[in-house]
């Protein structure tokens, strides 16, 4: 089957022809109306529920993180047609998944009040476009962490959050053909000197989301994030030291 040009350079168009800083300004724009005190305090009171229910034990392990996203149905996040965690919470779970990795939570009622910090400083489009990637960087500094970031793939760019961290925060587009296949954001953490991805959709073979194989570099990681062709917009290496 011929594929149609024309689709093919409308699909394209923004992750080949817009800058990532313009992406970038974009998503710090839909983030600063935060979403209504109301629903904040009912999506809490709801996800705290929701959280004794899940029973998601595996939390309290110190060496696990969150992986199954797509399981996150029933926590909400957020104000709109699609206000929940599997939709768009890849943002807050990669921010917990850093954060843990980094000996800084352990806990579903941290993840409900991380939930209401980003609804309040970060929904992009009152949570329908998950967070903005800068909400993330301004998160971390304000919990006082030393940050590198970079919108570029280059390797200048990635070997200076190599040469200083050890756990990275990327934000792609799962696909730099098809911005239909929207954007997602991992963490990804260090482990003797190879890269693990965690929430990247992946299971293993009884079925269970779970970390992905080890990379040898951080780029060979962010470029398996998905599937497909993926093109990076923003990473956050964070260091494990407090400013």
């Amino acid at each position: 089957m011929k594929r149609n040009p024309i689709k093919q350079f409308l699909l394209s168009f923004i992750p080949k022809h817009i800058g990532n800083s313009v992406v970038l300004n974009v998503y710090y724009l839909l983030a600063l109306i935060p979403v209504p005190k109301k629903i904040r305090r009912n999506n809490h009171v709801h996800n705290t529920i929701s959280f004794k229910n899940a029973k998601w034990d595996f939390l309290a392990v110190p060496s696990s993180y969150i992986e199954n996203q797509n399981e996150w149905g029933e926590i909400l996040y957020g104000w709109g047609p699609h206000h929940n965690m599997k939709y768009s919470g890849c943002e807050i779970i990669a921010t917990f998944n850093a954060l843990k990795a980094l000996g800084k939570a352990s806990s579903l009622d941290f993840m409900a009040e991380l939930i209401g910090e980003y609804e309040k400083h970060g929904a992009a489009l009152w949570g329908e476009f998950g967070v903005s990637p800068l909400a993330i960087y301004a998160y971390l500094k304000r919990q006082g962490f030393s940050v590198v970031t970079a919108k570029k793939d280059d390797d200048k760019s990635l070997n200076t959050a190599v040469s200083r961290c050890q756990v990275f925060i990327a934000t792609v587009y799962n696909d730099a053909k098809n911005i239909t296949a929207q954007i997602h954001t991992v963490c990804i953490t260090k482990e003797e000197n190879r890269y693990v991805l965690h929430n990247a959709y992946r299971r293993n073979q009884e079925g269970v989301y779970a970390a992905s194989i080890p990379y040898a570099t951080l780029k060979e990681a962010i470029a398996h994030i998905s599937g497909r062709e993926v093109k990076m917009i923003y990473l956050i290496g964070i260091d494990s030291n407090i400013d």
